[in-house]
Parts: C-alpha cells; sequence; structure tokens
C-alpha cells in the first residue's frame, strides 16, 4: 500500500488523479476539476482518515468519517467524535449522506447548508479537524487516507478507497 506521502508526490500530475478515480468518472469530467482544484490550492496534504461510526441500511452502507490536517487525531479527540458520532439517527446519516458525492471527486464541505450540516458541525475547523458522512454503497469500504485542500477559501475533501493504493 503506497503512503500519504507517496501518494501526495503522484498528485503532481493529472496522472496521479486518474489512478485514485473511479472510471465512470470520465463521463462526469474525470479528474480533471479535482487536479485543478488541488493544483490551486492554498494548502493541500493527504492524512490520516479514520471511522467514526457505521450505518447499514437494507444492502447500503453509510459511515461517519474524521481526519485531522494537523496530524494524527488522538485518542481522546477519537473517542468523543466516536461517542457522538453513534449518536446521529440513521436517517440524519443517510439524508446527510446523500447530500455529499460518493464520487471519486474533490467536494466542498458544506458548512453553509443547514440542511446537511448536524454530521459536519462535528468538525472543528480552528483545530483543524474535520467530520463527514459518506455513502459507501453495497460494500463496506476503507479509506484510509484522504485528501483536503483549501482553495478559494472553501475546504475541500475528497477519501480515498483502499483499492486505489495498492
Amino acid at each position: 500500500m503506497i503512503s500519504a506521502e507517496q501518494l501526495e508526490k503522484s498528485l503532481e500530475t493529472l496522472e496521479g488523479f486518474k489512478r485514485i478515480s473511479k472510471p465512470f468518472l470520465f463521463f462526469f469530467g474525470g479528474p480533471k476539476p479535482s487536479f485543478e482544484i488541488w493544483s490551486k490550492a492554498t494548502f493541500k496534504t493527504v492524512v490520516p482518515n479514520y471511522s467514526l461510526a457505521e450505518y447499514t441500511h437494507d444492502d447500503n452502507f453509510y459511515q461517519i468519517m474524521a481526519f485531522s490536517i494537523r496530524g494524527t487525531l488522538s485518542e481522546d479527540v477519537l473517542g468523543s467524535l466516536r461517542k457522538q458520532a453513534a449518536d446521529f439517527p440513521l436517517g440524519t446519516v443517510r439524508f446527510e449522506s446523500t447530500m455529499h458525492s460518493s464520487a471519486d471527486q474533490l467536494v466542498a464541505m458544506m458548512f453553509d447548508d443547514d440542511e446537511t450540516r448536524d454530521i459536519i458541525s462535528l468538525s472543528d475547523v480552528d483545530a483543524g479537524v474535520f467530520v463527514y458522512p459518506r455513502p459507501t454503497g453495497t460494500q463496506g469500504k476503507e479509506f484510509p487516507l484522504v485528501l483536503y485542500a483549501l482553495h478559494e477559501g472553501k475546504h475541500y475533501y475528497l477519501p480515498v478507497e483502499a483499492k486505489f493504493l495498492k
């Protein structure tokens, strides 16, 4: 499995983004929009991604995840976030997950949308901690790393699935 440093180095070219993008995205602009945001970002990093809670409904999986742009999250912070994440009702997780892209592109955190921010409100932007929901389809998937970019005052993120890191 490639490291965060190796992944970040590979993202200096469009080919690096092609490696972590699903093939169907080529119909929706492919990895180019993510590469442009990443290339122009005033701050960008690849950091560990943490699963806080997992939910299932029928055959669909959802996760609440977190990352820190200042390195690893302490066990105290993770414990607190996991406790809070476990308290969300399934309906909230499903609704807010649908508002967040399951596509492999950098997407902006929706801090300004009151209808989709209960989970994201666990974030502590000043401390560099971001929390977000994610639908993971009909299979539980692992997302060990996440890309973060600050571009034009917006926070962008992209969880990277483990299968793309082999």
